[in-house]
């Protein structure tokens, strides 16, 4: 017999509006759903903050990683 763990039923999802050029005012907000709550959220997938919002972001491109209570996470 074999226990298998299953993928993460983490989901998230993650929004940020247009900034004007040379601005470093973007604001990154995720929203993650499914899994366990409460869940943490990542700009580097590793320093986790309980708050979804991250505020004075430069125009790029960033991967936001969302964790839940049971550690199970999942990448936008």
């Amino acid at each position: 017999m074999t226990i298998r763990q299953l993928a993460s039923t983490v989901a998230v999802t993650a929004s940020a509006p247009d900034i004007p050029c040379g601005s470093t005012t973007g604001t990154i907000t995720a929203t993650a759903t499914g899994g366990t709550a409460p869940y943490s959220y990542s700009l580097d997938g590793t320093t986790f903050q309980a708050g979804n919002t991250f505020t004075n972001k430069a125009a790029g491109a960033y991967t936001v990683t969302v964790k839940d209570a049971r550690g199970c996470n999942n990448v936008v």
